[in-house]
């Protein structure tokens, strides 16, 4: 199943696509909508104290700025902000980014696009956080008030408040895009749950299909059915939980490049550009 592959194991977990389409979401934790609706009022009642300081020279049809700003527990979020210096700003978009960080702005063609670094990343990178995925995914896991993918999702909130304080004539505007996170370190948290089993109770707060039953705005999803660093069973049951409007532009490969990978690259991105019109 797939293409030709070097891995001793096989990167679609014995699934086909009508198998993947058939996986569900593990049921929400008591609780649930409490602790994250108390961490969204926390955010949004910071000041985020917005600092940014123009880069020359980067690239010609954008504006860069290095931009940092105050999210949840005393934490100062950096990242780039680009602005395009021609043509009609239509769209806001938060951009964020996967496991293997973030070295440098991002940019998207008619938006202002705010690139933050998740906390202990790059322009987050501080000497108390560890900034590599295999320690960055355990930091704070053996509590659910204490994980550090709390503060790195409020962090993607404080940035949209950001964003919005600057153009505040992006409201209803906005978009988000992002990439694996957790996923990327999969070895690790099962390495964890090995010896401590009572972490599924925290997991269960950070589990990214348990969210997507709540998202009620439209969201266009790129699940893969063959990947040999985000297993696609997992990919699938978030895809398949989306409460609200969605469309699946399903990859026949991810973190696996085939010839038909640029093409299809392409074709996921002109997609893209389509679906923020629509929407």
């Amino acid at each position: 199943m797939g293409p030709e592959h070097p891995y001793l194991f096989d990167p679609a977990y014995g699934y086909d696509e009508a198998a993947l389409r058939a996986i569900g979401a593990p049921p929400e934790p008591e609780g649930y909508a409490d602790f994250w609706t108390a961490t969204h009022r926390e955010i949004l009642a910071i000041p985020p104290r917005i600092e940014r300081r123009p880069v020359a020279g980067i690239d010609p049809e954008f504006a860069v700025f290095e931009i940092e700003f105050d999210s949840f527990a005393g934490f100062r979020v950096g990242g780039w902000l680009t602005v395009p210096k021609t043509g009609p700003i239509a769209h806001g978009l938060i951009a964020g980014h996967g496991y293997g960080g973030r070295e440098e702005p991002s940019y998207s063609s008619g938006a202002v696009t705010l690139a933050p670094c998740a906390r202990g990343f790059h322009r987050s990178a501080r000497p108390d956080l560890p900034g590599e995925a295999l320690h960055h995914v355990l930091r704070g896991i053996e509590s659910r008030d204490d994980y550090i993918l709390r503060g790195c999702v409020a962090d993607l909130w404080a940035a949209a408040t950001a964003l919005l304080e600057l153009f505040p004539e992006l409201a209803g505007h906005l978009h988000y895009a992002g990439t694996s996170f957790g996923g990327g370190s999969g070895a690790a948290v099962r390495g964890y749950w090995r010896r401590h089993p009572a972490v599924l109770d925290v997991l269960a707060f950070y589990d990214a299909a348990t969210a997507a039953r709540r998202i009620a705005v439209p969201v266009l999803a790129a699940p893969a059915l063959f990947d040999p660093v985000v297993p696609p069973p997992g990919q699938w049951a978030v895809s398949n939980a989306f409460g609200g409007p969605h469309e699946l532009f399903v990859l026949p490969t991810g973190y696996f490049d085939t010839a038909e990978t640029p093409s299809i690259q392409a074709a996921l991105q002109r997609r893209v550009f389509d679906w923020w019109r629509e929407t």
